[in-house]
């Protein structure tokens, strides 16, 4: 998802070289050079990062504007600017928790600078709110995910789950080194990525219930040939999850996840469908 920004500043000079640095990055830019239809803007849209000069020609300053900007969304970052430095200014940015006060002149490298440390911030912000809640309900249904991920450990081939964004948690032996292979490990923050081969899968099983009998399909990654099995998770607790195996397809028909396997298996998922 792109990250939209809001520029606000009376200098058109200004606005249009730091619009341009920052487009340059990939981020959505909304800049204006009046402290009206920037309010007007802030009640109306969303916007991860606000970048306001605090005096404005008019009655709104940008205050008014950082302050509307993060009562519609809280986890908005904010910067303020000024080019009359003064030492409450400077005070108020600090206890109203701006990610930075810039006096001007100010280096448009710095500030590109800082929004993409703002940025970054913001996703492991939510990065750590979403574990949070997983490790929350990991907690409370210990049973229900050690039984889980013993299943996936009793299968001699790849068997995951993928949540909501891609993420691939509870991977097995088998997966870990099929992802390892095919480098969708994000060495960042070490999470693991649905690799590209299985999106058009993934997302069309996706629309399927969790009482559905999700078709299988062939798929070819990494050197080998697998029948791609689905099941929906559906809770009130935790985000809509499938849980995947990739079963090679030299196995027969009656194989051991549709028989054994599959025993063990379908009253886990059911307890978690709840």
């Amino acid at each position: 998802m792109s990250t939209e920004v809001l520029l606000v500043d009376d200098e058109r000079e200004f606005l249009d070289s730091l619009s341009g640095r920052l487009k340059a990055k990939g981020y959505n830019i909304t800049a204006v050079v009046n402290g009206e239809e920037a309010l007007d803007n802030c009640r109306r849209e969303t916007y991860d990062i606000i970048i306001a000069d605090l005096c404005l020609p008019g009655s709104i300053n940008g205050w008014d504007i950082i302050a509307a900007a993060r009562e519609k969304y809280p986890r908005s970052g904010s910067f303020a600017i000024t080019a009359f430095p003064d030492p409450r200014h400077k005070s108020k940015a600090e206890s109203l928790g701006t990610f930075a006060y810039l006096e001007k002149p100010i280096s448009l490298d710095l500030i590109v600078d800082l929004v993409q440390n703002c940025v970054h911030k913001q996703r492991l912000e939510n990065e750590l709110e979403t574990l949070r809640g997983e490790k929350e309900y990991f907690t409370e249904h210990t049973d229900i995910w050690r039984l889980l991920q013993d299943s996936y450990n009793s299968l001699p081939f790849p068997a995951f789950m993928v949540m909501a964004d891609n993420r691939i948690i509870l991977p097995n032996l088998k997966a870990t080194v099929l992802f390892d292979t095919l480098k969708t490990v994000n060495n960042e923050n070490d999470v693991i990525m649905l690799p590209e081969q299985l999106k058009e899968y993934i997302e069309a099983a996706r629309d399927y219930t969790a009482s559905d009998n999700i078709p299988t399909r062939k798929v070819k990654i990494g050197g080998g040939s697998y029948n791609l099995r689905c099941w929906k998770i559906e809770s009130t607790v935790i985000e809509p999850t499938l849980s995947v195996v990739l079963e090679p397809t030299e196995i027969l028909e009656e194989s051991l996840l549709s028989s054994e396997t599959i025993r063990v298996w379908l009253p886990i998922l059911l307890k978690m469908n709840r």
